[in-house]
C-alpha cells in the first residue's frame, strides 16, 4: 500500500516515507494511517466511514532519524494488544534508535492518543501485557544505577481520561523495582513478550458473557 497526499506532508525522499505504513481498520469503520518519515520523525491522518478525509492527526518532529533504509533494526514498528483492541505504532525519536514517538489507536473508534520522547541516549520499548495493556521501558546504560525503567500501562483508563488526540504518557513516571536486572551494572535489558491464547478471555460457559463482563467477574 502507498501513501501519498499534499496535507502539508514533510517528504523526506526515503521510501520508508510512502511504503511502510501501518493502517488500521477501525470497527466503526474508520480507517487511520502511521508513517516514519526519516529525518522528520511520525506522520498519522484518519478517514472517516463515509470516505472524508480528515486529515493530518499528528505530526511529530524532533531531528534526524533513521528509516529501514538505513538498516532493518530502524524504521516504524507496530504491537497489538493481546485482544486486538489497541494498535500501537511508534518509531525512535534519535537517530541511534533512542527516545520514541508515535500513537496508540483505539480499534473499536479510531480514538488515537500520542506519545513524543524526545531522548538521544536511551532506548525505549514496548510490548503487550495481559489482555489490553502496555508494558513501556527505558533502558539505561547505567554504573551507578537502575538499568531498567518501567511502567505498566493500563489503556482502558487512560482513554477514559483523554480526548482525541490527547497525550498517552506511556513512557514517564518510571518504576525501578519488581524487574530484576543488574544494579551498579551496565546492562542492557530486552523484553520477550509472551503472547495469550484470547480464547481464554472468551465466554466458554455458554451464559453468553462479553469480555467486559470477563474483567467484572474477575478484576
Amino acid at each position: 500500500m502507498k501513501y501519498v497526499q499534499t496535507d502539508n506532508w514533510p517528504a523526506s525522499g526515503y521510501t520508508e516515507s510512502e511504503w511502510r505504513g501501518i493502517p488500521v481498520m477501525c470497527d466503526n469503520e474508520k480507517i487511520v494511517w502511521m508513517q516514519m518519515l526519516p529525518h522528520h520523525g511520525f506522520w498519522a491522518c484518519r478517514w472517516n466511514a463515509d470516505g472524508s478525509f480528515e486529515g493530518r492527526i499528528f505530526n511529530l518532529s524532533w531531528t534526524t532519524s533513521y528509516g529501514q533504509e538505513q538498516g532493518q533494526r530502524f524504521g516504524i514498528r507496530w504491537q497489538v494488544t493481546s485482544d486486538g483492541k489497541y494498535i500501537y505504532g511508534y518509531c525512535a525519536s534519535y537517530h541511534y534508535g533512542s527516545g520514541i514517538m508515535g500513537c496508540c489507536v483505539r480499534v473499536s473508534d479510531g480514538k488515537m492518543l500520542y506519545e513524543h520522547q524526545n531522548d538521544s541516549t536511551y532506548g525505549f520499548h514496548l510490548c503487550p501485557r495481559g489482555k489490553s495493556d502496555w508494558f513501556c521501558s527505558r533502558s539505561v546504560n547505567s554504573d551507578g544505577g537502575s538499568g531498567l525503567y518501567h511502567i505498566c500501562h493500563d489503556n482502558k483508563r487512560r482513554f477514559a481520561q483523554e480526548g482525541d488526540t490527547g497525550h498517552l504518557h506511556s513512557h514517564t513516571s518510571w518504576l525501578t523495582q519488581m524487574i530484576d536486572t543488574a544494579y551498579y551494572s551496565t546492562s542492557y535489558p530486552g523484553i520477550v513478550p509472551m503472547m495469550y491464547n484470547t480464547s481464554l478471555f472468551n465466554d466458554t460457559t455458554g451464559a453468553g458473557l462479553s469480555m467486559e463482563d470477563y474483567d467484572t467477574i474477575h478484576g
